[in-house]
């Protein structure tokens, strides 16, 4: 069982990966577009370098290469390890995954949840058992309290 977890894990991290690095880049087209823009806006009015278009441009300075190097590759790697003893045939095979990730949303009932919270306190729960057993714990605690300096 634990095996199915960790290659599910793998498979979702690698997923989680390749989406990252899409995200990573439409982040680095944007920042590259506001840079074009500021730097059109300084040009076409000289008097906004001074303002707040001018730091942009210097403090911000896009990666060109949106991935940070071994982040895929590395889920790859882990992946193919958990799924092959044998990584050699494995090697130059490119794992894509089918799904993509996609958070859904969960709805929460508060009154359901006020529920359930009270139905399970323990403190609840002792008091619904049979009274036998509750005179059995109150005796064993005085016993054990009485005890207590031998």
């Amino acid at each position: 069982m634990t095996t199915v977890t960790a290659v599910e894990q793998a498979y979702y991290n690698l997923i989680f990966s390749q989406e990252n690095i899409k995200v990573q880049q439409k982040a680095l087209e944007l920042a590259e577009r506001q840079l074009a823009e500021n730097k059109k806006r300084v040009e076409s009015a000289p008097w906004l370098l001074w303002t707040k278009a001018s730091p942009v441009g210097r403090r911000w300075q896009p990666r060109r290469s949106p991935q940070r190097p071994g982040t895929e590759e590395t889920q790859q790697r882990v992946l193919k390890g958990l799924l092959s003893d044998d990584y050699s045939k494995w090697e130059n095979v490119a794992i894509k995954p089918a799904e993509r990730l996609s958070a859904l949303p969960e709805k929460f009932n508060l009154q359901e949840s006020w529920r359930k919270g009270l139905a399970q306190r323990p403190d609840l729960l002792q008091e619904k058992l049979p009274s036998r057993n509750r005179a059995t714990s109150s005796v064993t605690r005085k016993t054990s309290c009485s005890h207590s300096w031998i």
